[in-house]
């Protein structure tokens, strides 16, 4: 038997815009799910099914990101925009390209410019 769950997408990268979903939950592309920002609470239940890198990158999941440090890709967590107080935590973890690309990390570029490419 196949279980199933519900999810709404809301962001304009996912199908099916404003509406109610089904998805067999064996046919979830976890890959995918993992860049959802609406999808924490699914993850949350299926961490060993996460791509960690996709998941570094989602600003929704940063909850799921603080209490797992020790999974996440800290290239692709450089450039989330809610990561900003993990990352100053962890400035020789930073991915300094990839810092670049991050809108709200203007203030710690100023502070390390001899970091920034």
């Amino acid at each position: 038997m196949t279980t199933m769950t519900t999810m709404t997408n809301t962001g304009p990268q996912f199908m099916n815009l404003h509406e109610l979903i089904l998805i067999p939950f064996d046919d979830m592309d976890w890959d995918v799910l993992s860049l959802n920002p609406n999808a924490s609470p699914i993850l949350e239940k299926n961490l060993h099914k996460v791509n960690w890198s996709n998941l570094s990158s989602n600003p929704g999941a940063i909850h799921i990101l603080e209490t797992n440090l020790d999974k996440v890709e800290w290239d692709m967590l450089s450039r989330n925009p809610n990561a900003i107080h993990i990352l100053e935590k962890n400035l020789d973890k930073v991915d300094w390209p990839q810092f670049s690309l991050n809108p709200n990390a203007i203030h710690l570029m100023e502070q390390n410019l001899d970091e920034v490419n």
